[in-house]
């Protein structure tokens, strides 16, 4: 037995200590499993042992295909590049929302241009109460100015018509509320945190942002939401890992109508999901009933929750509850067949 931050570590477990991220378990699990056998010549290893190894499993399990960290996510070329964008712009506004893309935005605004940089935070029907704390805790964290707004796209025809350019139309009245906001205090740009990435999705809202002349330095950069993890991570962003997140009305199929009913309809079922210790959820709004997409990891622990996932759901006001037999993915509603 050795010790590490004041710990009893058992043969084998050193191997699992410094493993930080779900690549670096996955790999350390099957490192603990085999030094362990070695230490104990075959005989069975400590509970202890087996434990932190299972431990390991389950949380590399938790990282989706997308969102694995690997070791070589980090291009530093790309990040000076960022940070050189950033500094280029001399004061900023940055549209921040709590998500991992634009943290690391205001991270390097906020190192780039230090007062010069002001975190501004929308709230809207569209996002649900935990993920606005969670946000201006982290805006806490970092020492940032932050100011809040209301945007009220849930008000607008064309959005709540809810057609394929729905977010188009959120993202005009975002950047709408906030060109004055950036004017008054003497701002020179407004920026947010799209990626690399976001090309190959559906995403009219981007198109709001060129017309307006809307800045995006990750994207410009060429940073992908890998890198963007694995570089949130090495600057020390808590939520470098934080799972995907997009407004309640991606759970409505288009051309059903966006409503506050539906959106706090979506957002209760979602939280007693979460509430049961399922990291990544979505609850897909079709009337009466709910699809629940999770990580295909979780699949078989939410049958075996049905019951108290049933009753959450239900409780939120739908009659039917059902699990989609594909995985969560995001863009799952917006995609071609």
């Amino acid at each position: 037995t050795q010790r590490s931050g004041g710990r009893d570590l058992e043969p084998g477990l050193l191997a699992l200590w410094d493993a930080a991220s779900a690549a670096d378990l996955l790999r350390a699990t099957a490192a603990a499993a085999f030094l362990c056998a070695a230490a104990t010549r075959g005989a069975a290893c400590g509970a202890s042992a087996l434990g932190a190894a299972g431990r390991g499993a389950a949380a590399a399990q938790r990282a989706t295909a997308g969102d694995l960290i690997q070791v070589d996510s980090l291009d530093r070329a790309k990040v000076d590049r960022a940070r050189a964008l950033v500094r280029d712009l001399g004061s900023v506004l940055v549209a921040y929302s709590g998500g991992v893309d634009s943290t690391l935005l205001l991270k390097l605004a906020l190192d780039e241009l230090r007062d010069g940089a002001v975190a501004v935070l929308a709230t809207s029907p569209a996002y649900p109460p935990a993920e606005q704390e969670e946000a201006r805790a982290l805006a806490g964290q970092l020492g940032a100015r932050l100011i809040e707004v209301d945007t009220r796209e849930v008000e607008l025809d064309a959005y709540r018509r809810n057609g394929a350019d729905r977010c188009f139309h959120c993202k005009e009245e975002l950047f709408e509320t906030l060109e004055p906001l950036r004017a008054e205090l003497g701002l020179a740009h407004l920026a947010y945190g799209a990626n690399a990435d976001d090309g190959g999705d559906h995403r009219p809202g981007h198109a709001s942002a060129e017309r307006r002349g809307v800045r995006f330095p990750l994207l410009e950069a060429g940073l992908t939401k890998a890198e963007i993890r694995a570089t949130a991570r090495r600057l020390g962003l808590s939520n470098w890992d934080k799972p995907s997140f997009a407004c309640l009305s991606s759970r409505v199929p288009f051309g059903t109508e966006i409503s506050e009913a539906v959106l706090q309809q979506v957002a209760a079922a979602e939280a007693a999901v979460h509430a049961l210790g399922f990291r990544q959820v979505r609850v897909r709004h079709h009337g009466d009933v709910a699809r629940i997409e999770v990580e295909a990891e979780d699949q078989d622990r939410l049958l075996e929750q049905r019951a108290e996932v049933a009753r959450g759901v239900r409780a939120a006001g739908y009659r039917f509850v059902s699990l989609d037999l594909e995985p969560y993915e995001t863009g799952r509603l917006s995609r071609r067949r």
